[in-house]
């Protein structure tokens, strides 16, 4: 397993993005209408971490802590993971739920993934379903949450082809669950 497989599974246990301090008044569940709006200064907490919205750039908000920054497209796609100062991984153009958030929703994109073993990236076809509203349990509670499905997987060579570029057959995989009431991604 390359470390960015390895990567995208840890990712899949440890990432906990949730809010640090309480929030407003809760939103109705119509909330996941559209995607929220952050501000520079916000923070999340991520594994015990702190992250503040450093800034937000070409569509992006990035998001840093002491040695990791994450970047979320406007719709809450992953799409850049940095850590000391060396990429992780980066998928673009992102791969981002439609909004509203709707049970059984789902997409396909054609993308290119870049890790820090392959730096020049390579073709991937990811899709996204959202595939439930749930209660999802983390340290700072229940919440109701929309449980988006990320499956990424390299691209075929040409239409029909069962052999995908590259050695090897590598799938990745990432589920993230967004709660309305707090405006975030609180799992991951």
């Amino acid at each position: 397993m390359t470390r960015a497989a390895a990567w995208f599974s840890g990712l899949a246990v440890s990432l906990l993005l949730v809010p640090a301090c309480p929030s407003p008044a809760a939103p109705a569940r119509d909330a996941a209408s559209t995607p929220p709006t952050y501000r520079p200064g916000d923070r999340w907490i991520l594994d015990g971490e702190p992250y503040d919205l450093r800034r937000v750039e070409d569509g992006r908000y990035v998001f840093g802590a002491a040695e990791r920054q994450i970047e979320l497209g406007e719709r809450l796609g992953i799409v850049k993971v940095v850590r000391r100062g060396v990429l992780e991984w980066e998928i673009y153009p992102p791969v981002e739920p439609t909004w509203p958030l709707k049970t059984g929703r789902w997409g396909v994109v054609s993308t290119i993934l870049r890790t820090r073993e392959a730096p020049s990236g390579f073709p991937v076809e990811a899709t996204w379903q959202v595939k439930a509203y749930e209660d999802v349990k983390v340290p700072a509670g229940v919440f109701k949450a929309y449980r988006v499905d990320y499956t990424i997987e390299p691209a075929r060579e040409r239409v029909g082809s069962t052999r995908p570029r590259g050695a090897g057959q590598q799938s990745w995989s990432l589920t993230t669950w967004y709660a309305p009431d707090v405006q975030r991604l609180v799992k991951a």
